[in-house]
């Protein structure tokens, strides 16, 4: 009798861990679909920038390419992302928190009429390029608007270029959509 008591809680116990593993297994391949089906991707020889899918290709001032959200009816909704790369007269700094700084209080304060403040601010470093990760906050025509830029150069100054991918969303913008617009940004990468 205590063999089967013994041999029904190792079976237990073996159906369990097991269902864990099946669930864990099934939420990485479900994530990395997610992944997949939700940004599309826009390369260029040295860099690859990220978007959501079904965002349409726009223009805006100053940037190399932009995509743009679209409602049911075909009409912008205000959200977007644009890659912009800027060329640098002087030798690029290794960034540390006070150059982060500095930047993004330049980008929050960069349009007199529409006045913002930064939220949050990251130095970057990988082994091919660094940068920063900034944060602002907007209102724009009475909307709390939110600002997500990814500003990176080459490590090895290979060229004083900055390449800037930028991000706006509002705050009554889906959450889902929100954690697809900034993948977008964090993604981004240049090679």
């Amino acid at each position: 009798m205590l063999k089967k008591i013994i041999l029904v809680v190792v079976l237990l116990i073996l159906i369990f861990f097991g269902w864990r593993v099946v669930v864990y297994i099934a939420d990485i391949a479900k994530t990395a679909v997610n992944e997949e089906l939700r940004l599309a991707e826009y390369s260029g020889t040295n860099y690859s920038f990220y978007y959501p899918k079904g965002w349409v290709q726009g223009q805006e001032e100053g940037a190399v390419v932009g995509f743009f959200a679209k409602n049911d009816k075909g009409e912008e909704t205000g959200e977007g992302i644009t890659l912009e790369i800027s060329a640098g007269q002087s030798q690029m700094k290794t960034p540390n928190d006070e150059l982060c700084q500095l930047l993004a209080q330049g980008m929050a304060t960069i349009n007199p009429q529409i006045q913002g403040k930064v939220q949050s601010v990251a130095v970057l470093s990988t082994t091919n390029y660094e940068g920063c990760k900034i944060v602002n906050l907007f209102t724009v025509n009475g909307l709390p608007t939110t600002s997500e830029v990814k500003a990176i150069w080459y490590k090895d100054r290979r060229d004083n270029s900055m390449y800037i991918s930028q991000a706006n969303y509002f705050g009554d913008t889906n959450e889902t959509l929100k954690a697809t617009i900034k993948d977008s940004v964090n993604q981004f990468s240049i090679r």
